[in-house]
């Protein structure tokens, strides 16, 4: 997978998490285990549609683990 095609998906992702924050916010659920339901679901162990090899997609890997902590640091730090 492009790595374009990555930042698409995670831009998707945190744009539909943020509009539906309002219907999340009432749920007894917080964000993260959120998160990882939608990944468990998309990944091999669900629906399929993602099946990354770390050592083949090991530097697409690396970018996108920096941009998680990225926004999880600027998360909480407002």
């Amino acid at each position: 997978m492009d790595l374009t095609w990555w930042f698409i998906g995670i831009g998707g992702m945190l744009i539909a998490m943020n509009l539906s924050s309002a219907l999340i916010a009432r749920l007894p659920l917080s964000l993260a285990i959120v998160y990882f339901v939608i990944g468990f679901a998309i990944g091999p162990a669900g629906m399929g549609w993602l099946a990354v090899d770390p050592f083949l997609h090991s530097r697409t890997l690396e970018t996108i683990s920096e941009i998680a902590v990225l926004i999880s640091l600027f998360a909480c730090g407002s």
